[in-house]
């Protein structure tokens, strides 16, 4: 029974152990990602972090980061367009590459910094370079595609 009881009080000690190991590689990341500009990595480091049972004086600086971090991202809303300006739904709309569900109207967080928009409907494509800022709201991306035409960008 004995060798129980301290079999159990040292694995709640390396969990504990283990615990504070994240919170603290959590709070380095959130800090060297906030001040390269990469926010998303920096707020998910920092909900981490910001977690009750990580070291009180841990929680108290990411719960303060977190609110700036978040209103440090930029988001946007895609808007792609036929050549008449009508919405286009079904379109594909793509960000730095990879597909995204931003048709939803909803607003999509992103780094600051320089991306590529594009959507595609009925075989034609629309791109747009963007440089969001820091705290950016809501900007709105109109992508002009016209499938009568072989290569549409606004």
């Amino acid at each position: 029974m004995m060798v129980t009881l301290v079999l159990c009080l040292s694995v709640a000690r390396t969990s504990r152990a283990d615990e504070a190991n994240v919170c603290a590689s959590a709070y380095v990341r959130a800090q060297h990602d906030r001040n390269a500009g990469k926010l998303l990595s920096a707020r998910e480091a920092l909900k981490v972090c910001a977690r009750e049972d990580c070291p009180s004086f841990i929680v108290a600086d990411c719960t303060t980061w977190l609110p700036q971090v978040i209103a440090a991202l930029p988001t946007i809303v895609v808007a792609p367009l036929d050549r008449d300006g009508h919405d286009l739904p079904g379109s594909t709309v793509t960000i730095d590459g990879a597909v995204t569900d931003a048709t939803s109207g909803l607003e999509v967080t992103l780094d600051p910094g320089e991306h590529l928009i594009g959507a595609q409907w009925r075989g034609a494509r629309g791109e747009q370079r963007v440089v969001l800022r820091t705290g950016e709201k809501a900007r709105r991306i109109e992508l002009r595609v016209d499938p009568e035409s072989t290569s549409s960008t606004k």
